[in-house]
């Protein structure tokens, strides 16, 4: 009876960690999950930010296009990050009383969250990472 072993991994760079693992005859395959194509990053986005508080202008699908490679992750994160601009500015508006305001993320906002975050996975580790799996 063979055993079989299933080694998931977020960044091919972690197994250095388990070395025994490459040597040969271990492993049959290794299979890299390409990054998240436009399409599923406006899904991640839409299923990430149902419960948020957002303006009725939002439009999910420009930020998409600014954020090529992130993961879901990534994404969740620049949610985080326009939720926390939101309320800072909601805190920081002079002369109107805050009081049971609701901090709401605009679309102004979003992009510009959008066009400040980057993703964690930085370009030349892509590049390297296409290389190994190509």
């Amino acid at each position: 009876m063979g055993r079989q072993l299933l080694h998931l991994l977020q960044r091919v760079d972690q197994i250095c960690l388990m070395p025994a693992l490459l040597r040969p005859g271990r492993l049959d395959r290794l299979l890299f999950c390409d990054f998240r194509s436009q399409r599923e990053r406006l899904d991640i986005l839409a299923v990430l930010s149902r419960k948020l508080p957002m303006a009725c202008d939002v439009d999910l699908e420009p930020v998409t296009y600014m954020t090529e490679g992130f993961s879901g992750a990534d994404l969740q994160a620049l949610l985080s990050d326009a939720q926390l601009e939101a309320v800072h500015k909601l805190l920081d508006s002079q002369g109107s009383n805050t009081s049971g305001k609701m901090p709401v993320i605009t679309n102004a906002l979003l992009k510009s969250v959008s066009s400040k975050t980057k993703s964690s996975v930085a370009d030349a580790e892509k590049r390297r990472l296409y290389d190994i799996y190509s």
